[in-house]
């Protein structure tokens, strides 16, 4: 087909049916889980645009419509609540059509105009409710907090250090620092990220990117190179990099404000999280009330000789045009910082930090946080709102109920006082889990959706068809997005469209491709999310103070790394029957990775002996490992299933298990080992009790040419009450090997053995091996 035809029917058949199916997956369990509308201006090629997009459980972004508003301003218009508010509501009037009071949520960001707008549609609509978006508030708390003169200060250090080494502006300090990120991140080269005033928490982000990359940078302005090396940088830039105190300063600040990130990964995720957003805004409260202390320290380094010559630096001069923004169309009133209290000029640093979050805090703790909260099945959540829980907890939980299930209900009306009374009936069978909740298979924590953290399928699983109220209930509420970050998102697409050769791109056009081509990529991103997820068996990861202090040296508490066991099969094993008379590199190979680095004690004598685990010696035409003493000469051990190795191996890791190494017996094995172990311990008592008494004979060291003068009896150990004469040789000896006729103990060269030779075999006596001849 031709570009006309691209273009146009074409393009239209694809938009229709990928809309028809869009409409099918936002309505699909509609009535169960609810839908969310949000929506966000801006300007693209001098176009003044405003999109409009829904997301369900099915279906997390759907873009209904991209308005040009054009027309609307031409005629005397303007971009108010009312204007946008109309926009709106012939898309949800349609879906309600479909499925009656299916709409809960609307999501905008802080501007007065869209929140104004979600008024009127709450007014219109009064089952909805409408929220801040979370990213939102966070990137307007990280603003106010880096108008403060010490993280301002930390801004245009940490801007400086991507100026000089990692924008590239700087070619030689950009290449010696590229060699060394590539040195210490095993070949992986790992750049720093340019930080933007228009980016939700780029600063903080930034920052997280630079303290990672801190022994890059400490290597790159150390190094001959860049010393011999005659660039414009300023010398105090670099002497503040190499102290100490800088890295401090930052990672302090970082880890401060560290609970926010996870939440702008929350919101940014197109996941229904609404059950853990005011769960880590109260981790936030707990980790500043922490960090106050660290903070006011904070505040007395800035005021040291070496941070003072960044005060002279014009925050304009280190400052980069931000390409990739798009200009918002809305007045962001809700930035502004008239409603500070004066109080804070005064406060110290930490207290300012307090009062600042204090003031966005209140945008994030909705009734619909509240009650995710509360409804989260999720263990983590769970106890701390069962913990936590108080009577305004309660009376949100109440709003928001009433508001959903009872708009239309007179408030002293039995309708409306059976459901409050159901739900919180059946709210406290959920808590104390007993009624309906009291099968122990959906608390498990192997349970997928709680690994998941989907905290509406598991209500959907297991409370909406077992409740009347707080199942459906549930399942609104925990099926919730809380931020807007893919409105944002859908201006990228258009972006990418709408070029400069394709400005005048007609709005029409622009919707129907950007929806086409963003749906792409998200089907792209959900095929790799699922991925992810179907590989994973860890629960539901919350990050806290300890999860940032593990990252970096500076709170990294020192404990030793935990290595995974070592799996020894304590046996001649099949294969080493193949391999143990192949003199070949594979063969060795094979028994140094079983044998090599192994430790044991000879039960002869007690010496401690370690398996050579680079060579091993190949004599009278089979593989031996190499045993080195302490304090001696390595010695060849045999192979085979009558070795004495095993069981010098499987007491010793008994013992020790602090060597992290598992012994794995045989089944005949296992019924032996208490046996070997008690011996050992006895014989050690009966070491320390009688240092004078004489020990068994020594192994002599045996050379590669001797070692056919070794015996090939186990060696092994008894206690006197578990030795009886040997039914050949009357020697005392163990019970590990019997004759299977008279039962007396025996050694295995002193009769005939039955069956597969091995430990724990069957040896008949001389007398019943006769006798059964004779029969």
């Amino acid at each position: 087909p031709g570009r006309n035809k691209v273009a146009g029917e074409l393009l239209d058949l694809n938009y229709q049916i990928y809309k028809k199916k869009m409409i099918e997956n936002v309505v699909k369990d509609a009535n169960v889980y609810g839908l969310t509308f949000f929506g966000d201006g801006a300007t693209v090629k001098k176009l003044p645009l405003i999109n409009i997009l829904v997301s369900s459980v099915y279906l997390p972004v759907g873009c209904l419509a991209i308005v040009d508003c054009s027309g609307h301003l031409q005629a005397d218009g303007k971009k108010d609540a009312a204007y946008i508010s109309e926009l709106f509501i012939p898309h949800i009037t349609e879906l309600e059509t479909a499925v009656p009071s299916c709409t809960d949520l609307v999501i905008f960001d802080g501007a007065s105009n869209v929140q104004k707008a979600g008024l009127l549609l709450e007014a219109k609509f009064p089952h909805l409710s409408v929220i801040h978006g979370a990213e939102h508030v966070i990137s307007l708390f990280y603003s106010d907090v880096f108008h403060l003169r010490e993280f301002k200060l930390l801004k245009t250090t940490n801007r400086l250090i991507y100026r000089y080494f990692g924008s590239g502006a700087m070619h030689s300090p950009y290449a010696i620092f590229s060699k060394h990120t590539k040195d210490h991140n095993s070949g992986r080269s790992i750049g720093l990220i340019r930080a933007s005033d228009t980016r939700m928490g780029g600063h903080v982000i930034s920052m997280l990117r630079t303290l990672r990359l801190k022994d890059s940078l400490i290597s790159t302005i150390s190094s001959a190179s860049f010393l011999q090396g005659k660039f414009k940088i300023d010398k105090k830039i670099i002497d503040l990099l190499k102290l100490d105190t800088t890295w401090e300063y930052m990672a302090k600040f970082v880890r401060a404000v560290f609970p926010m990130l996870i939440v702008l990964r929350l919101a940014d995720q197109k996941d229904p999280v609404m059950d853990k957003l005011y769960f880590y805004v109260r981790r936030m409260d707990k980790t500043l009330e922490i960090s106050k202390v660290l903070l006011d320290e904070l505040a007395e380094c800035s005021l040291g000789q070496s941070w003072r010559f960044l005060n002279s630096i014009s925050d304009d001069g280190v400052s980069f045009n931000d390409q990739d923004s798009v200009n918002s169309s809305h007045d962001h009133s809700d930035s502004s910082t008239d409603d500070s209290d004066n109080s804070t000029i005064s406060a110290s640093l930490g207290q300012k930090v307090v009062n600042i979050w204090k003031k966005r805090r209140e945008k994030l703790v909705s009734d619909f946080a509240i009650a995710g909260w509360l409804l989260s099945p999720i263990p983590d959540v769970f106890e701390d709102s069962s913990s936590n829980m108080d009577g305004e907890h309660r009376l949100a939980v109440d709003r928001l109920l009433k508001k959903m299930m009872g708009a239309g209900l007179a408030d002293d009306s039995d309708e409306l006082a059976s459901i409050m009374n159901t739900f919180w009936f059946e709210y406290e069978q959920f808590k104390s889990k007993s009624g309906p909740f009291d099968r122990a298979y959906i608390w498990n924590p192997n349970n997928q959706d709680l690994i998941l953290g989907r905290s509406h399928l598991w209500h959907k699983t297991n409370s909406y068809f077992h409740t009347k109220v707080f199942g459906k209930f549930a399942c609104r509420v925990c099926s919730k997005i809380v931020g807007m970050g893919s409105a944002e998102r859908n201006w990228s697409a258009v972006k990418h469209l709408k070029t400069e050769k394709r400005a005048h791109l007609s709005p029409e056009a622009v919707q129907k491709q950007a929806t086409i081509f963003g749906a792409s990529c998200m089907a792209d991103a959900a095929l790799e999310r699922l991925k992810a997820q179907s590989l994973t068996s860890e629960p539901y990861k919350f990050w806290d103070e300890k999860d940032f202090d593990s990252q970096f040296d500076l709170f990294a508490a020192k404990e030793p790394i935990k290595k995974p066991p070592r799996f020894l099969k304590c046996y001649f094993e099949d294969w080493e029957q193949e391999h143990v008379k192949k003199k070949d590199d594979v063969s060795e190979a094979k028994f140094l990775h079983k044998y090599g680095g192994l430790e044991f004690q000879d039960i002869d004598n007690g010496r401690l002996l370690k398996i050579d685990d680079t060579e091993m010696w190949f004599t009278r035409k089979k593989w031996c490992v190499s045993a080195v003493p302490v304090d001696g000469e390595a010695e060849p051990w045999w192979l085979g299933s009558e070795c004495p190795l095993y069981d010098c191996l499987a007491m010793y890791y008994s013992k020790h298990p602090e060597k992290n190494v598992k012994v794995v017996l045989r089944k005949n094995q296992a019924t032996d080992g208490p046996f070997l172990v008690n011996v050992s311990h006895e014989t050690e008592k009966e070491q320390t009790t009688s240092p004078k008494k004489t020990s068994p004979k020594k192994r002599k060291h045996l050379s590669p040419n001797k070692i056919r003068k070794m015996p090939p009896a186990p060696k092994r150990l008894n206690t006197s009450d578990d030795l009886s004469p040997c039914g050949g040789c009357g020697a005392q000896v163990g019970p590990v090997h019997k004759c299977d006729k008279c039962g007396c103990h025996m050694h295995p060269f002193c009769g005939r053995t039955i069956g597969e030779e091995g430990y724990g075999s069957s040896v008949r006596c001389k007398e019943c091996d006769s006798k059964s001849s004779v029969s």
